[in-house]
């Protein structure tokens, strides 16, 4: 597959009724690709914009592909999250600690 056979209107995917017509360029930088068989469930994408988020997720569950940086951004926000309770709790333990010692005064 390449490039010239998603944007022209004499490809064989436009004369051959796989496509209804050629791709529209949304940019000058668009280059197309695809992935998988054409004949079945392929798919034609282009490489700066990417697939429609449909087609990304099936794309993805088809090859097994988790996210990495998901589970990544979780451990984060957890870690973050128990840093702020932390504090939070230290802070509330130093305040008690100074009205102790305020009442006894």
């Amino acid at each position: 597959f390449e490039h010239q056979d998603a944007v022209s209107s004499h490809s064989i995917l436009v004369t051959a009724k796989f496509m209804k017509s050629p791709v529209l360029v949304a940019d000058t930088n668009c280059k197309f690709s695809s992935y998988g068989d054409l004949y079945h469930d392929g798919v034609i994408y282009c490489e700066l914009h990417g697939a429609e988020p449909a087609i990304r997720r099936e794309l993805r569950a088809i090859s097994g592909y988790t996210s990495r940086v998901t589970r990544e951004r979780i451990r984060s926000a957890l870690l973050i999250l128990a840093v702020i309770i932390a504090l939070f709790l230290a802070l509330l333990a130093f305040r008690k600690s100074q009205a102790k010692q305020r009442d006894h005064i």
